[in-house]
């Protein structure tokens, strides 16, 4: 049996300073929005806070990190607009599992070794769920 996902992509474009473009390639909240830097590099000291707890082998302290994380992450990816959570409740009503795809892209190609992005955690399959949960 074959998993159905209601698949949506955004992009992340490195801007100015650190700062991040980011658009939804298709539906609500498509237009480009800034992410400034701040919201950014706080979200990157949460990204670190999971991997020190992971290398510390704390599991009540890395589940504490996940879930400060995630809820920074699915902040700057739902924005004002509410494009996340508009897209959870849509794959919810479908009754299929929401796949983002986030693209890293940057003008010059060397740029993307220094994108936020790449230093970011990304949830697993479960997080749609427990964003809605946190978020609905």
């Amino acid at each position: 049996m074959t998993e159905t996902f209601h698949t949506t992509i955004v992009d992340l474009y490195l801007g100015e300073d650190g700062a991040l473009d980011l658009c939804w390639t298709k539906g609500l909240g498509h237009a480009r929005r800034c992410v400034p830097q701040s919201q950014v590099r706080r979200l990157l000291t949460r990204m670190q806070d999971v991997r020190d707890a992971e290398q510390a082998h704390d599991l009540a302290r890395v589940q504490a990190a996940r879930l400060v994380a995630s809820s920074e992450l699915y902040d700057l990816l739902d924005g004002p607009e509410r494009a996340l959570a508009q897209r959870i409740a849509r794959a919810e009503k479908m009754g299929v599992p929401l796949l983002v795809a986030v693209r890293a892209l940057a003008q010059q190609h060397d740029a993307l070794r220094e994108h936020p992005a790449t230093r970011m955690w990304w949830p697993g399959q479960q997080t749609p769920t427990i964003w809605s949960r946190m978020h609905g």
